[in-house]
């Protein structure tokens, strides 16, 4: 039993023990295909699973450097591709083979590299003497790279910016650009944050980000990987700080972690852990795993990022705005207090050439022909007010004549109907619908008239 331990402890030490080295020439990522951890040391050396056991590396392409290539997973494969760009390595059966047709551009260094819809960009980066805002793409049928055409005004060209990908849509900030008024040097970009939109390659400045934070750094950030889609930035100069950019909730989160010794690191999505090469005080290096939140640390400020509309205009323009909205605000106040207030039609419509009447555009036809015989009359004597006496003769019997007041009675009955029908149909009010006044010439007499705004004759 004792031997058995023995053999565990010493099995279990040894293993670690791989991967603990102190060579500077390193390049870690994980394997698409099996999720496992791959170290490679001195461009030769291969460590492999989790944990990292030492195995052989089947075959290397002619490529050394492999510290300056960027590693890509694809689906179930991986690439490196050099940081420059120009030449595709792909990671197959712990072996590397170069895939690509290209050169060394040397033309992009310190570009935005993302995938997206299954290809490979850079965006920006620096050259040939001359920093760069060109969207490059590899090609996987002609093994070339091209350039993307983009619409739209781009950001400046520069170096070292920082990028994510949201959805569908790339943003980009920060970075550095030629300094036009020091010649061969360069000055930070304005702190402004830009999209492209991937599937019409459309660019637009979505607006400035608080410059309270360093997110610059002219080494460049090693250090920096998305988890959840947000954006985690450790600034090489401040080594025990994390930067949580989270573009959904538009928050710049400050964390102090574990941090002051990573050299290079990654998200498993899978374990939801930080993979990340560790130095500690005598040089040695190590391939730790860590829980994201326990790797971030403890959260010691957080501010909005993206600032409010108003302060991403310039003083000037912002009075000018200011100025303006107050100049349309006070035209509409003036114009509302003398326009007068109209009101939705609520009343009804008589269609002459059928000679029906119609609420809403649905037909009435619930009126009784004592009730019509009022309602036709207000309508074809709608300019004027009518005594209610001269409604009297829509109700005398032609063959038999009646005493003048059962007349006034059928009167009197047809207009109280008319009117619950009316006020029934279109909740209207009465006063809404008829118009009352006393007769100039006798002020005993009542007169009637359809209000203007309660009958539409079309």
């Amino acid at each position: 039993m004792n031997r058995f331990v023995f053999i565990f402890l010493f099995a279990l030490t040894a293993c670690q023990a791989q991967s603990i080295y102190t060579s500077e020439e390193h390049l870690l990522f994980k394997e698409a295909k099996s999720s496992q951890t791959v170290l490679i040391l001195n461009d030769s050396v291969l460590y492999k699973g989790n944990p990292l056991h030492q195995k052989r590396l089947l075959f290397r392409s002619d490529l050394d450097n492999l510290k300056s290539y960027i590693p890509f997973a694809i689906n179930n494969k991986n690439y490196l591709i050099y940081h420059g760009c120009g030449p595709v390595l792909e990671w197959r059966n712990d072996s590397i083979v170069r895939i690509d047709k290209s050169f060394f551009h040397k033309n992009q260094y310190g570009a935005v590299s993302f995938v997206y819809n299954k290809k490979v960009f850079f965006w920006g980066g620096y050259g040939l003497f001359t920093h760069k805002n060109i969207l490059t793409q590899f090609n996987f049928k002609t093994k070339e790279w091209d350039e993307v055409e983009t619409f739209g005004t781009p950001p400046s060209p520069r170096r070292l910016a920082h990028g994510i990908i949201i959805n569908t849509n790339l943003y980009i900030f920060s970075g550095y650009e030629k300094d036009e008024e020091h010649f061969l040097q360069i000055k930070a970009c304005e702190p402004a944050i830009w999209k492209l939109h991937l599937p019409t390659m459309q660019w637009s400045l979505v607006g400035k980000y608080d410059l309270s934070s360093n997110l610059n750094s002219k080494e460049g950030f090693l250090n920096r990987f998305t988890a959840n889609e947000k954006l985690y930035i450790i600034p090489l100069m401040e080594h025990t700080l994390v930067y949580e950019i989270d573009f959904k909730n538009n928050t710049l989160t400050t964390f102090r972690g574990i941090t002051k010794n990573v050299k290079q690191s990654y998200f498993d999505t899978k374990t939801k852990e930080v993979v990340y090469i560790n130095q500690n005080a005598d040089g040695l290096k190590s391939v730790l795993r860590t829980p994201l939140q326990e790797f971030l640390g403890r959260p010691i400020h957080q501010q909005v990022f993206l600032l409010p509309w108003y302060q991403n205009m310039e003083a000037s323009t912002l009075l000018i705005t200011i100025l303006g909205i107050l100049g349309v605000l006070s035209l509409g106040f003036y114009f509302s207090k003398r326009k007068p207030n109209i009101k939705p039609f609520n009343g009804i419509t008589f269609k002459t050439d059928e000679a029906n009447y119609y609420y809403k555009g649905k037909l009435l036809d619930t009126f009784e022909e004592a009730e019509l015989r009022i309602l036709d009359y207000l309508v074809q004597n709608r300019q004027r007010f009518i005594p209610l006496n001269e409604l009297n003769h829509l109700y005398e019997n032609e063959i038999q004549l009646d005493n003048f007041t059962t007349v006034v009675k059928r009167r009197e009955v047809a207009l109280a109907s008319l009117m619950a029908k009316l006020l029934f149909i279109t909740k209207n009010t009465e006063k809404n619908i008829l118009v009352y006044k006393r007769s100039l010439n006798d002020k005993r007499m009542k007169e009637i008239k359809l209000k203007d705004s309660f009958i539409k004759v079309k």
